[in-house]
């Protein structure tokens, strides 16, 4: 979501070391399948916003994270 809260349909979600990849929906969420547990880096980019990135661990069940993207000054 951006600072005022609201929804960045089509962000880029990307799971590393995986490579696994996703783009958010029209609600802002992402789903990765069949991801064990573990630590990983969570790094989501928009147009026109830094990339957020943020080490995330998953558990059995999943794993829920509100990401905030700052505008870019660019």
């Amino acid at each position: 979501m951006d600072a005022n809260h609201d929804s960045l349909v089509g962000a880029r979600v990307e799971l590393q070391p995986l490579g696994h990849t996703a783009v958010t929906d029209a609600q802002g969420q992402f789903t990765l399948s069949e991801i064990p547990p573990g630590k990983y880096t969570l790094t989501i980019s928009y147009v026109g916003f830094k990339p957020y990135s943020k080490e995330v661990a998953v558990v059995p069940g999943g794993v829920t994270e509100d990401a905030v993207l700052g505008e870019s000054s660019r």
